[in-house]
């Protein structure tokens, strides 16, 4: 064999595992790239999907209650895998929801006040989130209250 055809063969395998291996670094980072859009995605469908169904509730007669969770006509909603509980602040006017761990941004919904139901937070089970909604008159003022399912 000559020394040529040798040192040929040497480059075209150094050259085909440096190919393999970019392969696998970028197709790594998509896949990552992918769930963590994905991820976004459902926080900005859980976002939409709450704040109108505060806003489904709210203009619903006094009295009106909706039940989100596993067995009754609304599904509770989904969250983010990372999700663990959901949580709201009230320091002046609307409700301020945010997620826990707070790796997205929190928002705020018109006319929603917490239940003394439960803390501050509510736990997530399954990347469901599960809650009862009442339509409610609170010091001549149409409000929707938050509860939690136990």
């Amino acid at each position: 064999m000559k020394k040529g055809v040798l040192t040929t063969e040497t480059f075209m395998y150094i050259f085909a595992i440096i190919v393999i291996a970019l392969i696998l670094v970028f197709g790594a980072r998509t896949i990552y790239n992918f769930d963590k859009t994905k991820q976004q995605a459902i926080y900005i469908q859980f976002k939409t999907d709450f704040i109108n169904a505060v806003e489904n509730v709210y203009t619903k007669n006094v009295g009106t209650t909706i039940v989100y969770s596993v067995g009754s006509s609304n599904s509770p909603l989904q969250v983010p895998s990372s999700t663990q509980n959901i949580c709201f602040d009230e320091p002046e006017g609307d409700l301020k929801v945010r997620l826990d761990p707070p790796k997205y941004s929190f928002f705020s919904v018109e006319h929603l006040r917490t239940s003394n139901t439960f803390g501050d937070c509510i736990q997530i089970k399954n990347q469901k989130f599960s809650f009862k909604l009442i339509n409610e008159l609170e010091n001549n003022e149409i409000v929707v209250k938050i509860h939690k399912i136990t």
